[in-house]
């Protein structure tokens, strides 16, 4: 995060000639959604919060609970998701303005949240699916 013109500039000087991609920062910092979505469903939806970073990343001490998705978000999923083609992922949204937008998929997610707050086995419910779905090679 930068908070100035200065701060950016040391950002962009730091990638040592990588393009930068720039963005305003949500209006609701340290709050996110994050959607966990297995073979084209949605599975779990974690409510991520910090009180003292923007991030609330919950290794990074955000705290975490299990919500119920907002309906604006499912449809964002389900738009989404046929395009990723992607078998287990998250998907992560922000908050600004009383909106909800789109952060990040992250297609190699990590699962610490839904151990500590369900009693899911994501590496399960994972393999299972992988079992059952017809791969040809």
């Amino acid at each position: 995060m930068a908070r100035d013109v200065g701060e950016v500039q040391e950002c962009c000087r730091k990638l040592e000639g990588r393009g930068p991609i720039i963005q305003e920062m949500a209006g609701d910092p340290g709050r996110d959604l994050r959607i966990y979505v297995l073979g084209g469903r949605i599975i779990a939806s974690v409510l991520r919060t910090s009180d003292v970073d923007f991030r609330a990343n919950f290794k990074l001490g955000g705290r975490a609970e299990i919500v119920e998705p907002p309906e604006e978000v499912c449809k964002m999923v389900r738009r989404m998701v046929p395009e990723l083609m992607a078998d287990f992922i998250g998907i992560d949204f922000v908050f600004g303005d009383g909106r909800v937008y789109l952060n990040e998929v992250e297609d190699v997610v990590g699962t610490r949240m839904l151990y500590s707050l369900t009693d899911m086995d994501p590496a399960r419910m994972y393999m299972e699916y992988i079992a059952h779905s017809k791969i040809s090679l």
